[in-house]
């Protein structure tokens, strides 16, 4: 099987893997409780991040370009701005929580704890890095390098 035909069946298996898991995104959100569904997109956001910053900085190696360097400390951002917000709930635990907290009132004016939810899927990022892949596999075909570790 020569290498075009292969890259072909790749890119038929991914696209019709991301049909399957989008179609199955509502039959598996009534199994899965509103709280872990950001958590699954986090996971998802880091790992996109994490590819971006592993082509950027293989092309990096290979090209010798800056501008991939710089695109690689952009991916690699993401995780600093985890630490970082971890470390602050850490230590402001207490005072995050108590100004977080809200209130709603039902007809018979007792209180109830409102919690919202925020969900955000990585879409933007989930391109970002489909970009930077062809723009990497175009200035390896240029460059005729590899883009393999030695």
């Amino acid at each position: 099987m020569d290498r075009e035909t292969k890259s072909k069946k790749i890119k038929l298996i991914y696209v019709i893997g991301t049909l399957l898991v989008l179609l199955s995104i509502p039959i598996i959100a009534n199994f899965i409780s509103m709280e872990t569904i950001p958590i699954i997109f986090k996971i998802i956001l880091y790992l996109t991040m994490g590819c971006g910053a592993y082509i950027s900085w293989i092309t990096f190696r290979a090209s010798k370009k800056k501008a991939w360097l710089l695109i690689w400390i952009f991916c690699l951002s993401i995780f600093f701005a985890l630490a970082v917000r971890t470390s602050i709930k850490a230590i402001f635990h207490e005072r995050i929580e108590k100004n977080t907290k809200t209130y709603l009132t039902d007809k018979n004016g007792t209180k109830i704890e409102h919690k919202a939810i925020n969900i955000s899927f990585p879409i933007f990022q989930i391109l970002l890095v489909i970009g930077l892949y062809y723009l990497a596999k175009d200035e390896v075909k240029n460059k005729k390098i590899t883009m393999r570790r030695k």
